[in-house]
């Protein structure tokens, strides 16, 4: 039942069983909504379709973080990474997908006095061709 005003006095009124069910079956979608507004992108684009990406990019964060914990639970572990903790090692490994982790990786900046004997190699020349000839046909 619900109750709405109208004119001072307060009328019932029959809610549909649907509405029944969405109400006791939503907790998912409530869940994933309060915890993506609580570290929003927050970002005004001029655009109108990024303000769908970073929705987009907000509720896959959720998500994976709620399988996360989901996971962590049937694997009976009660201590779980926080969500801000979760978003930033995503950002962290997203910052750093395809980068080196070589130390001989190319540096930037002002180049040093010391020579290094690997950068000025030159490439050997390539084999001279060899010159073939067609047989001949009689």
């Amino acid at each position: 039942m619900a109750q709405y005003h109208v004119h001072w006095e307060f009328v019932e009124v029959d809610r549909p069983h649907i509405v029944k069910v969405y109400n006791l079956n939503m907790g998912g979608a409530d869940l994933a909504d309060m915890f993506a507004a609580l570290y929003r992108i927050d970002i005004r684009p001029r655009r109108w379709y990024l303000h769908i990406l970073y929705y987009l990019i907000d509720l896959s964060l959720v998500n994976g973080w709620l399988l996360y914990r989901r996971h962590l639970t049937q694997k009976q572990e009660k201590k779980y990474m926080p969500l801000l903790d979760f978003r930033v090692q995503v950002a962290d490994a997203l910052i750093k997908v395809g980068k080196q982790a070589d130390l001989n990786s190319r540096k930037r900046g002002r180049p040093s006095l010391e020579d290094d004997p690997t950068s000025h190699q030159a490439a050997p020349p390539p084999p001279p061709l060899q010159r073939i000839s067609a047989p001949s046909v009689d």
